[in-house]
């Protein structure tokens, strides 16, 4: 059976989309020492500061590994799972319940009918050239 995807491309959740995020030694520094403390010290007692915690040279973000940096992920999903193609299927899932309702008999189908704006038909084709700027 042939099966076929397409691919969705989506922010990444973990860096929301940045391509970095924090790294945690800062992270862990910043909540240890919040930003009024380190104000008041001189340069000299900063720069110790970070040699005693090893965050001399250490950056304060890092590539995001979810993403590998690029802020977008991608993954394959089934053409069913496409929001456009859904909302398709469950219109021809409509239309083929009118269609079996007709063929039983309850609806008569008449020329009128067919050009009637209340007509659920022409209601779904008036709906579909809309969406899709088809109008």
């Amino acid at each position: 059976m042939e099966e076929y995807q397409v691919n969705k491309i989506y922010p990444c959740a973990e860096c929301r989309g940045s391509g970095c995020v924090s790294n945690p030694a800062w992270l862990d520094f910043m909540e240890k020492n919040p930003p009024g403390s380190l104000r008041s010290m001189s340069v000299e007692d900063y720069r110790m500061l970070l040699r005693k915690h090893k965050l001399v040279g250490e950056p304060e973000e890092l590539r995001c590994r979810a993403c590998d940096g690029s802020g977008i992920v991608a993954a394959l999903i089934g053409l069913e799972d496409v929001p456009v193609v859904r909302d398709i299927l469950s219109r021809l899932e409509k239309l083929e319940n009118i269609k079996n309702v007709e063929k039983s008999g309850a609806i008569m189908n008449t020329s009128e009918s067919a050009n009637d704006e209340n007509d659920p038909r022409q209601k779904f084709i008036d709906e579909f050239d809309e969406k899709f700027g088809l109008k």
